[in-house]
């Protein structure tokens, strides 16, 4: 058998005893499995080989689970960038920067600007790739938005809701979850500078 394919079956069983760890919530185990499963994956196709990617976001999903956000970043970061190569303008490429940005902001550190950074690179990579009125893309602008109003930024993140929210409506409905979420945010924002009777128009909108 040649090697690269023996690789390929290490690497795949690999992969297996990592999701069986993990359902066993045995996190410890699940990481080294991983690990060497893309070490095998590395060894047999490249290191920027597009199967890595996944394999760097279950790594990311374990070692935040484990309270290790800067590795868990590390691994996204790492996706991020095989992405990048790939395709700069593709899906992947504007998911595995969203990725970056939820887990800059769960670290609860002082990664406010690399969350940033990476929460307008997905949006504008997801513009690109599925266009501003895709459900992927409007989730990753709410992402920003909650991200903007929680670290005191209400007047940007009312502009961009303001902005997404004829988008919304067209795709969702204006009955919809998505939209009353919008106006709800947007009454937050209204009311966090003080706006109050625009607050009380936007949050009745949302009052069944």
């Amino acid at each position: 058998m040649p090697q690269d394919k023996w690789m390929e079956i290490k690497a795949a069983v690999e992969l297996s005893f990592a999701q069986l760890y993990q359902c066993q919530k045995r996190s410890e185990d699940a990481i080294l499995c991983y690990q060497k499963a893309l070490s095998y994956i590395e060894r047999s196709k490249s290191e920027t080989n597009l199967e890595c990617i996944p394999v760097h976001k279950k790594m990311a999903g374990v070692t935040q689970v484990l309270r290790d956000h800067a590795t868990a970043i590390q691994h996204l970061v790492k996706a991020h960038f095989i992405a990048l190569r790939k395709s700069p303008s593709s899906g992947e490429a504007a998911e595995t920067a969203h990725l970056v940005a939820l887990a800059a902001v769960a670290s609860l550190s002082t990664m406010v600007n690399l969350a940033e950074k990476y929460f307008q690179e997905s949006i504008n990579a997801f513009k690109e790739a599925e266009g501003l009125e895709s459900a992927k893309c409007l989730g990753a602008v709410d992402d920003f938005c909650q991200f903007l109003i929680a670290t005191g930024q209400q007047e940007r993140a009312a502009i961009m809701l303001k902005g997404s929210l004829e988008a919304k409506i067209s795709l969702f409905g204006d009955l919809s979850p998505e939209v009353a979420e919008t106006y709800w945010l947007l009454g937050g924002t209204e009311l966090a500078q003080g706006h109050t009777h625009l607050a009380y128009k936007k949050l009745k909108k949302v009052k069944p």
